[in-house]
Formats: structure tokens, C-alpha cells, sequence
């Protein structure tokens, strides 16, 4: 499946920039904040989706979150695995995705 048009937005050195200004004057997750936590915030996030609208996506309003709260927003979850790597080389954790059947990484 070939990833949506917009996508390349993303990876202009302007996104960069003002993702990277919304952290400065937000850097704490606010979801987090909300919660009555602490978090660093790592992610920008769109507050209305914009859909491949350049004009709400250069100039709608912008969230500051951690990862977890991201992740959420877009209706995923984090991963439930350790990625710790032992001396073989693989990971320490069983259920970690590598060692998932191709049948389990059709339903996940």
C-alpha cells in the first residue's frame, strides 16, 4: 500500500522546526499534564486532523504529547514487550514481535 500523499509533509525541515518550537514552549505532555503527571512531551500532535489540508496542517493548532498519549490519540497502543537484546543477539523477550507466528502478525 503506498503511504498517503501528505505523509510528505512530515519530512520537511519547516514541519521540523515547528514541531520542534511547540516542544520548547510546551515541553511537558499535556494529556500527562491533564492526568497530574509529569511527562516530557516527544510528540507534536494536531489538534483537528488535517486530512492532507496543508492549510490545517501548517497553521492548526498543535498539542504537545508523549509518546503514550500519541500513540492513544491515534487509536494504537504501545508496545507490550520488552526490546531488551541479549549476548545472541535476539530479544530477551518472548513476546516480543520477532518471535510472533505470520498468522499472529495478521491479526495484531
Amino acid at each position: 500500500m503506498a503511504p498517503s500523499p501528505h505523509k510528505q509533509l512530515y519530512n520537511r525541515r519547516r514541519w521540523r522546526r515547528r514541531s520542534v518550537l511547540q516542544r520548547k514552549m510546551q515541553p511537558l505532555c499535556e494529556a500527562c499534564k491533564a492526568e497530574g503527571q509529569t511527562e516530557i512531551a516527544t510528540h507534536c500532535h494536531h489538534v483537528v486532523e488535517h486530512h492532507g489540508n496543508e492549510t490545517l496542517f501548517w497553521f492548526g493548532e498543535l498539542r504537545s504529547l508523549c509518546l503514550r498519549h500519541h500513540l492513544q490519540a491515534h487509536g494504537r497502543k504501545m508496545r507490550e514487550f520488552s526490546t531488551e537484546i541479549g549476548s545472541d543477539g535476539w530479544p530477551v523477550d518472548a513476546r516480543h514481535s520477532v518471535y510472533r507466528t505470520d498468522a499472529a502478525r495478521r491479526e495484531a
